[in-house]
């Protein structure tokens, strides 16, 4: 594991530099600047907040589950209205240390919701990059949690860049899923997921990518037929974006 975080220690330090940084920047450099300066005020002065996306069964069209997706609003806005865009931000921030704390945000307002909805059989679910769940400190933090909340609780896992991470999820996944909760894979299809993810770890939901689902070629829909095999070989469900 510490070999595998080697490059979120060199991910934070760069945050770091760039932050304080006093030389010219490229583009990208200064964009990434914002994008974390922003995120991170937004942190402090509580600035962030939680959308909840419908997950409908198709048959019902009764809603199964919500996905918790984080927004971040402007300095200064009032009523909440003014939304900074989360391309511009969600890129830079979930690849980087800071993802930890947009994590813990997004998991004690997914349990909020939960805890004051007892009556209601939908999840709640949340995005967690590999790095999150390699964090320790979360990991125990979600385990805190009651039965009763965890077993309708999702933690979706999203794109990682560094394959060394892959190597620690399964033992991790699986030990949670002990624990009462479910895990997903989200935009299964695109990215750097692949058909391997599912051979090698055991997921409860499996959300195809959207460009998977709308996409018009025979090669995307023999992927997606395997991938409804698979889930139901699994028991899985699979969502469509």
């Amino acid at each position: 594991v510490d070999a595998a975080l080697l490059h979120v220690l060199q991910e934070t330090a760069l945050a770091a530099r760039l932050l304080h940084s006093t030389e010219p920047l490229s583009c990208d450099q200064l964009h990434r600047r914002q994008a974390l300066s922003a995120f991170r005020g937004a942190i402090h002065d509580d600035r962030i907040g939680f959308e909840r996306q419908p997950i409908a069964e198709l048959q019902s069209m009764c809603p199964s589950g919500y996905e918790f997706l984080a927004r971040l609003y402007l300095q200064g806005s009032t009523m909440r209205r003014y939304i900074l865009p989360s391309k511009h931000w969600i890129p830079h921030v979930i690849h980087s240390h800071d993802s930890i704390k947009l994590a813990r945000r997004a998991l004690i307002g997914a349990a909020h919701w939960l805890l004051h909805h007892p009556q209601r059989q939908a999840y709640a679910s949340i995005n967690l990059t590999a790095i999150n769940f390699l964090d320790g400190s979360l990991i125990d933090q979600i385990l805190s949690f009651a039965p009763e909340i965890r077993a309708r609780l999702v933690l979706e896992l999203t794109e990682w860049r560094d394959p060394r991470l892959y190597a620690q999820l399964p033992t991790i996944i699986e030990h949670l899923r002990a624990q009462g909760l479910r895990v997903a894979i989200d935009d299964f299809g695109a990215g750097y997921s692949s058909t391997d993810v599912l051979r090698d770890i055991a997921f409860d939901l499996i959300k195809l990518d959207i460009r998977l689902v709308q996409s018009r070629r025979s090669s995307d829909h023999a992927l997606i037929d395997w991938t409804l095999r698979c889930a139901e070989q699994n028991g899985a469900h699979v969502v469509a974006e």
